[in-house]
């Protein structure tokens, strides 16, 4: 779908170009102001697809993980109340990216008052503005609504078996996922960055972004963790009670079975110490700081692509 918005924008830009004269027939123009907004019309859309894509796959994993979520036991179904509140909270964040994305316009370097005045790659800036503001908005909203559901939905299951972590991996998988959306965000507004008039708007989106990556990230491991920790505790204090009627019973002066099954038993509590409380090892962690290089690898692609479009148009 992302692909699809992105391709069919972008042709149907150079279409209009052409179809206006801003562009000859052999793909080439003399006006570099053309040129320079071309690139960011072409930013706009490609972000505008970005976003459609983002949000359309943060709501199936949310959908994969509230299912794997039941498996374990736990209540997934929301209240009414949490419904009335979560459409609130989308409606209200979709209107302050609109907010946002027309008071950073009005501040844009190429910006002008009057629409008459506007060029025609200017009628795509304003225009996606906006939209890209609802759906940055949205998406922020989406992201930590559905981690703080899916860590809420974690305090619902009784226990999970701690020697078997793997039906607990996907708490890590939605936090890495989300990273990878905010963080893909970022990666798609550094598009701008070939232009370093546009390096304050990316600064704004970052402290957003940022911000709200560390959050997404996190609430569905503090749900885990939260889990895990009562199971532990669950399981020490039963351990250690059976412990304390091993030792009496050896006291008492049994054969050596009390004295083997004590053994056994401090055995099982030194293992069930043992168990990592968070839900994630080195290889989560890994990729996370390989995310935050996205930005950076996306502003180099784009200053290449940059060039070649002025190579080719101007």
């Amino acid at each position: 779908m992302g692909l699809g918005i992105g391709a069919a924008g972008i042709t149907l830009l150079f279409a209009a170009e052409l179809l206006l004269g801003r562009l000859r027939l052999d793909g080439t123009t003399a006006d570099p102001e053309v040129v320079s907004g071309i690139w960011v019309a072409i930013s706009h859309i490609v972000v505008s697809a970005y976003m459609v894509w983002a949000w359309a796959a943060a709501r199936r994993v949310t959908a994969q993980d509230l299912v794997s979520l039941a498996g374990l036991g736990a209540v997934v179904a929301p209240a009414a109340g949490e419904l009335r509140a979560r459409r609130l909270a989308l409606a209200c964040a979709g209107a302050l990216g609109i907010a946002a994305s027309v008071l950073i316009t009005t501040q844009s370097p190429d910006f002008e008052s009057f629409a008459v005045s506007w060029s025609a790659e200017s009628v795509w800036h304003r225009i996606l503005a906006p939209f890209m503001g609802f759906m940055i908005g949205q998406l922020m909203a989406l992201v930590i609504l559905d981690s703080a559901r899916i860590s809420r939905a974690a305090d619902t299951i009784d226990s999970v078996d701690l020697l078997d972590p793997a039906p607990l991996r996907f708490f890590a998988r939605h936090g890495q996922t989300n990273a990878l959306l905010l963080l893909g965000l970022l990666s798609a507004y550094s598009l701008f960055l070939v232009d370093l008039r546009y390096l304050w708007i990316f600064a704004v989106i970052g402290l957003v972004a940022v911000p709200g990556t560390v959050a997404a990230f996190a609430l569905p491991l503090r749900g885990a963790r939260s889990l895990i920790r009562r199971t532990k505790e669950r399981e020490l204090a039963s351990c250690r009670d059976r412990i304390r009627r091993a030792r009496t019973a050896m006291e008492g002066g049994g054969a050596g079975g009390p004295r083997d099954r004590l053994d056994e038993l401090l055995a099982w509590e030194a293992r069930v110490q043992a168990v990592r409380e968070w839900p994630f090892d080195t290889g989560v962690l890994a990729r996370l700081a390989l995310y935050l290089l996205l930005p950076l690898g996306s502003w180099a692609g784009a200053a290449l692509v940059e060039r070649l479009i002025d190579s080719l148009l101007g």
